[in-house]
């Protein structure tokens, strides 16, 4: 794999848990850490210090423009769709390349004439 598809693969590994969901207020969240918050909030006694809540997760992932008030933009709307989906998306995509690659290493290490004659994807001769 390549140093700047390591680095990505390496970025990814970094970021907030996914994957990310956003809302009708425009804020995309990470599901697994909003799943983490809730089951830990309810063992919170309801009488305990606001100090009590600091234990909770950070769930919040990033915001996008809004109109007024909470009312998202409707570009903001659609990048929030994109970023939200943008963890997935990259695993894919990298998963993508490494399949494609290693494709071509196949083919590239056979002698010239073997690639001409090898069956292709539908099993018959290429």
């Amino acid at each position: 794999m390549s140093d700047e598809l390591k680095a990505i693969e390496e970025r990814l590994k970094k970021i907030t848990p996914w994957p990310w969901f956003y809302d009708s207020y425009c804020k995309v969240y990470s599901r697994p850490l909003v799943q983490q918050y809730n089951e830990i909030e309810k063992t919170i006694p309801e009488d305990a210090p606001i100090s009590a809540y600091e234990i909770l997760p950070e769930v919040l992932v990033c915001e996008v423009p809004r109109v007024a008030g909470d009312t998202g933009t409707k570009q903001g709307r659609i990048d929030a769709d994109v970023i939200a989906h943008a963890p997935a998306d990259i695993a894919f995509l990298l998963a993508e390349v490494k399949r494609l690659r290693e494709k071509l290493d196949f083919y590239a290490d056979l002698p010239a004439d073997a690639a001409l004659s090898a069956p292709g994807e539908n099993g018959r001769e290429g």
